[in-house]
């Protein structure tokens, strides 16, 4: 069997695709840290691809020595080549539905844009009358694309389109992944392009490959990040934790700062007259406050008690804490008719450690503990308060 040089029936380009798949492949089943929807939605689509460039890899060796392979086998090669190429796109858009989705499953429609047009192609391919129409098969393994090929085109542009819908409709959730998303499917579009114009010549199917890894080590990484995320966010306010408070501080110590911690004026009376989802509100409305003036500086400390950790300084620093609690004050909350108070300390230095910030937050804490005995609806640094009382 003759091996030829990088050209029209070369067996390079898919020998080294599915080596890499199968590395691909040994490292999401082995070393995935979940099993979500997306992730499985993934390995399938790896081993979809895999299968493509197994029967890629099986036409090529046909063409190169045909008189090796009967015609049946040649017809049973080409079905399973088509149908493991068309597979891959509702591959694709059922892994980008499942990750742009988080994992939700999919609605009754949904399921049937995804098997209907692939049940279609398939009878397209198994029954004879039809297949003809699209392709021809030579007696020695050749392969000739028909004009009505272009319908499996539309066929696979269908799948792309649905996915990028997927993927658009959820752009507030899904961040910079969507463009990671949108390119991974925009260059399989240049994939089928590369696969129409060079039938034998295989570089697509390394090309596709090639997508895979880059979207596997990206979106992963990215999973990573986002699950991290989760680790430092309280989920109810969506701000900081106690443990993204203790991270920051290790950054931020050795600077100049200002600290200010903060509760809310008789929370309980809010859980005790509304309920405690009402009281999940308020501190819902707390965080959302704070994240707007103190982005990224803010965080939930326990409870009711909020604390800032900012480089401003001053009278800047006491000016965005009584907007803080003015805008608090005014919030509306359904169900509640009670306003919400917040009482503040807050102080300044320059922490050279996690150590001394923490002496920082015991020092505001102090000026804390002495506006809750001054009525409450203060707002105390450490030599002076300022009178907030409506």
């Amino acid at each position: 069997m003759m091996f030829y040089p990088m050209g029209r029936y070369n067996l390079n380009f898919d020998i080294s695709a599915m080596a890499v798949l199968l590395v691909l492949l040994f490292f999401q089943v082995y070393l995935s840290m979940n099993r979500r929807h997306s992730d499985k939605a993934f390995m399938a689509l790896v081993v979809v691809m895999f299968f493509a460039c197994f029967f890629d890899l099986w036409a090529v060796v046909m063409r190169n020595a045909p008189s090796l392979f009967p015609y049946n086998v040649a017809v049973t090669c080409h079905i399973c080549r088509e149908a493991t190429h068309a597979l891959i796109f509702p591959s694709l858009y059922v892994f980008a539905a499942y990750y742009s989705k988080r994992d939700q499953h999919f609605s009754g429609l949904e399921n049937v844009l995804i098997v209907i047009p692939f049940v279609l192609y398939l009878t397209v391919l198994i029954v004879p009358g039809l297949r003809n129409q699209f392709y021809h098969l030579g007696t020695d393994g050749s392969y000739w694309r028909k004009p009505l090929y272009v319908l499996s085109i539309g066929f696979a542009l269908w799948y792309v389109v649905l996915s990028l819908q997927c993927i658009f409709r959820r752009r507030r959730t899904m961040g910079v992944n969507l463009y990671w998303l949108a390119a991974l499917l925009l260059g399989y579009v240049c994939v089928l392009g590369m696969d129409l114009y060079w039938t034998y010549l295989k570089a697509s199917d390394f090309m596709g490959v090639m997508l895979l890894l880059v979207a596997a080590f990206v979106l992963n990484r990215a999973d990573t990040v986002r699950w991290r995320g989760i680790g430092i966010y309280d989920a109810l306010s969506t701000i900081k934790n106690r443990s993204g408070l203790r991270s920051d501080a290790h950054e931020v110590s050795g600077k100049p700062m200002s600290v200010a911690i903060m509760d809310i004026d008789k929370f309980k009376h809010f859980n005790d007259t509304y309920g405690h989802q009402r009281g999940d509100e308020v501190i819902r409305h707390c965080g959302h406050v704070l994240q707007r003036v103190f982005p990224d500086t803010c965080y939930r400390y326990g409870g009711d008690e909020f604390v800032v950790l900012t480089k401003l300084r001053g009278q800047e620093f006491v000016s965005k804490l009584e907007q803080l609690r003015s805008e608090v004050a005014a919030g509306k909350l359904h169900g509640v008719k009670d306003p919400v108070f917040l009482t503040i300390g807050y102080c300044f230095g320059a922490p050279g450690n996690i150590d001394e910030v923490l002496t920082l937050l015991e020092q505001a804490d102090e000026n804390l503990y002495r506006g809750k005995h001054n009525d409450k609806v203060k707002i105390v640094g450490p030599d002076t308060v300022i009178d907030e009382q409506k």
